[in-house]
C-alpha cells in the first residue's frame, strides 16, 4: 500500500512525524506497532501482517438492512446499493426496494448509484435488528479545481478530502498532474467541506461549497494550502 498526504512533521512539535500502522481488514483488526512509518525514509518498512493477540470476528451474517431508493419521489428500479466496508451488494425491485445482508454491527457507509449516473452515499447505524430506510436518490454534480502550494505551485503530494456536512459522509482524492483534481457524482442540495492538505508540510486550506440545482458543478476551483 501507498500513503499518500501524510504530514512529514508534527503539526505540535515540529519534530519528524512517526507513524504506527492499523490494519482493519473486516473480520479482525491489526495494530503493528513495530512497525513505525517515518515519511522520505529511504527504506520500505514491513509490516506484520499476523492477527497476533487479536481474536478474529465472526463473519456471520448478523443484520439485515431494507429499504426503498426513490427518485423525484418515485420508486427507482436497477439501482446499485452497495457496503462500503465489504463485498456485500444488490440492486433494487421494480418498486424500489431492496434487502440487504450485512456481516457486522455498528457504523458503515452504503453506496447507491445508478446506470443513469445518479449517486448517493449514506452513514448509518447497524443494531441486530431490521434497519429500514428510504433513500432520495438526488441529481449529482462535479467537485474540480486545482490544489497549490503556500508558493503557488500545484501540489503533487497531498490529499483533497470531502466531507458532507448534512450525511457526514466522506470522500478523498490524490491531485493529478498539475494539482488537478476531480469529484464525480457529488450529490447535490448539500453543503461540503473541502480540505486540502500539503503532504510535504502538513500546511491545508478549507473551502465551503454548496452544489444545488442552481450550482451543479463547481469545476474552477484554486485551493492554495498555507492560507
Amino acid at each position: 500500500f501507498t500513503m499518500h498526504g501524510a504530514p512529514a512533521h508534527d503539526r505540535a512539535t515540529g519534530e519528524l512525524a512517526r507513524y504506527h500502522v492499523r490494519i482493519i481488514d473486516g473480520t479482525s483488526e491489526v495494530t503493528d506497532r513495530t512497525a513505525l512509518l517515518i515519511p522520505h525514509a529511504e527504506s520500505p518498512v514491513h509490516v506484520k501482517l499476523a492477527y497476533a493477540h487479536h481474536a478474529p470476528r465472526s463473519a456471520a451474517i448478523t443484520s439485515t438492512v431494507t429499504g426503498r431508493i426513490l427518485h423525484a419521489g418515485r420508486p427507482l428500479a436497477d439501482a446499485r446499493v452497495r457496503v462500503l466496508e465489504g463485498d456485500a451488494t444488490t440492486r433494487t425491485r421494480r418498486d424500489g426496494t431492496f434487502a440487504i445482508a450485512v456481516a457486522t454491527r455498528g457504523a458503515l457507509v452504503l453506496h447507491i448509484d445508478h446506470p443513469t449516473g445518479l449517486a448517493t452515499a449514506r452513514a448509518i447505524f447497524v443494531r441486530a435488528d431490521t434497519l429500514a430506510l428510504t433513500v432520495e436518490l438526488a441529481t449529482t454534480g462535479t467537485i474540480a479545481g486545482v490544489a497549490l502550494d503556500r508558493a503557488g505551485k500545484p501540489l503533487t503530494h497531498g490529499l483533497i478530502q470531502l466531507r458532507s456536512r448534512d450525511t457526514a459522509v466522506e470522500r478523498f482524492v490524490a491531485p493529478g498532474r498539475g494539482g488537478h483534481f476531480a469529484l464525480d457524482n457529488v450529490e447535490l442540495e448539500q453543503t461540503y467541506d473541502l480540505a486540502v492538505t500539503d503532504g510535504d508540510t502538513g500546511e491545508h486550506a478549507t473551502r465551503e461549497i454548496t452544489l444545488d440545482a442552481a450550482r451543479p458543478n463547481v469545476t474552477a476551483l484554486h485551493v492554495t494550502t498555507g492560507r
